[in-house]
């Protein structure tokens, strides 16, 4: 078998189209024969280097790059530090090429001012989407300084009548906004640069957008970063809610020049939206007992994200714990299925899908979050919906979310503080509590107003120290 065939049998089912699209463009693109006999662990570096080397356009490089970055959320190829440390530097090296070619546009604006706003969030999906509710959380907030007199917000995807109207809602109108979408507005670069000056943002946009290094050359620039990766791109401030040493420790090992590193800021709050219950349901609608102890994971790449290492500690406890059960909620393969129905039989449950997660929350004991690198939002449903959430401090984006003291560092930590919270109701009742208001600050609204605006002042006066505009500077070459 191929080894992109391989890779095609172990990838997330609800992303297998995706995954399929991604190896034909690069078997179309790429020297097929250097890949024959190649062992799993050797192809990101293989096809980072073919990449490199290769006399495609700089563009076709960077949609390819990309598309390897999806493999690693998608898939079972698992992107290095150094993976993505040499990803990072020929993105930038293709990127720093794409934008020297804009000869005829100014590399710099007069009159900055903080009063307009681009907004850039990536794909808009549905109001169950996180990053969509969270895009417009983020608007809210600049529409609701007093100064702000445009905000315009270029996005792909579709807005949809419920989007639009929840996007109306969100942000109640103050000024007009205007929605650019960058697939059906071919001069959407003209409108972002020449429409300035603006401070531009991004939030939960690809790493590799080309826009994200253009704007840095018109103006300052803020963008929303995750912990797990480090950015490609310059921007006058990143912003996390990770501290600020487990940043500069991820970022180095994963490629980030220095002075993006120095850029940026941890923040106590983040634009979130967390939905409430719909209706009310009982542990025995889903064949529990109503003393049972339930674990959950939660995940759209539920059978990616669920590596080995996880199942090794988990499964045992499980067993052990006759009166602990474990509901997955997220698309698996069969073999996973069949695996946990084999070692845990009745408790074991899984759900592929589920509508109504504050519901089915309000009957879960722990979170048990999966070694992965993204989540967030059905951990946040999970704490307010009052399940205690478990999760590493050394890895991901979603332990921001918890209290310092609740953040396990490793995987021995976080399996013996799993046992702790199955043995004590009185540590699962404080770990509640402590969550909760943790959770309260992190998703306050007014909260991130205001740190949303000490970031615009730290961007701008950046911005102002950095004139004249260096393109080597922001390419980081």
């Amino acid at each position: 078998m191929h080894i992109f065939e391989y890779l095609v049998t172990t990838c997330q089912p609800n992303y297998k189209d995706s995954v399929i699209n991604i190896i034909i463009e690069l078997s179309n693109n790429l020297d097929l024969a250097v890949f024959e006999k190649i062992e799993l662990e050797a192809l990101p570096e293989t096809i980072i280097e073919q990449i490199r080397i290769s006399n495609l356009d700089e563009l076709v490089k960077i949609h390819l790059l990309s598309g390897l970055m999806n493999l690693d959320w998608w898939s079972d190829l698992n992107l290095s530090d150094q993976n993505k440390a040499d990803l990072s530097k020929v993105a930038r090296s293709a990127l720093f090429k794409v934008a020297s070619s804009f000869t005829n546009i100014p590399l710099e604006h007069s009159n900055r001012t903080k009063n307009r706003h681009a907004v850039f969030v990536g794909q808009i999906v549905h109001l169950l989407h996180s990053p969509t509710r969270g895009a417009f959380d983020y608007i809210r907030a600049l529409n609701s300084y007093e100064e702000t007199t445009r905000i315009d917000v270029f996005y792909t995807g579709k807005m949809t009548p419920d989007i639009k109207s929840y996007a109306d809602e969100v942000c109640d109108n103050n000024i007009k906004i205007n929605y650019i979408n960058i697939e059906s507005e071919p001069n959407w670069l003209e409108i972002a640069i020449r429409n300035g000056p603006y401070t531009y943002h991004f939030w939960c946009e690809p790493h590799l957008s080309v826009q994200i290094g253009m704007m840095s050359l018109f103006g300052p620039t803020i963008m929303f970063t995750t912990g797990h990766i480090a950015p490609v791109q310059y921007a006058d401030v990143y912003w996390y809610n990770h501290d600020v040493e487990y940043i500069e420790s991820l970022w180095s090992r994963t490629g980030a020049p220095k002075h993006y590193i120095e850029n940026y800021k941890y923040i106590k709050s983040a634009p979130i939206f967390i939905p409430k219950a719909n209706k009310i349901r009982s542990k025995t609608e889903f064949g529990f007992g109503l003393d049972d102890i339930i674990l959950t994971s939660v995940g759209n790449r539920l059978g990616t994200e669920i590596t080995e290492e996880f199942i090794d500690g988990l499964c045992p406890i499980i067993i052990n714990n006759p009166k602990v059960h474990w509901l997955a909620i997220g698309p698996l393969q069969d073999y996973w299925i069949d695996t946990f129905n084999s070692v845990l039989g009745r408790q074991f449950v899984h759900i592929p899908y589920d509508t109504d997660l504050p519901s089915l929350m309000e009957n879960v004991d722990i979170f048990v979050n999966s070694f992965r690198a993204g989540g967030g939002m059905s951990a946040a449903i999970a704490i307010d919906s009052g399940a205690v959430f478990l999760g590493r401090g050394d890895f991901g984006d979603t332990m921001a979310l918890a209290p310092h003291a609740h953040r396990q560092n490793g995987v021995h930590e976080y399996f013996k503080k799993l046992q702790e919270l199955i043995d004590s109701p009185a540590l699962r009742r404080k770990w509640r509590e402590e969550q909760k208001s943790y959770l309260n600050i992190y998703a306050e609204p007014n909260n991130f107003r205001d740190d949303l605006q000490y970031l615009i002042n730290i961007a701008h006066e950046r911005y102002e120290n950095r004139l004249p505009i260096s393109i080597n500077k922001i390419y980081g070459q």
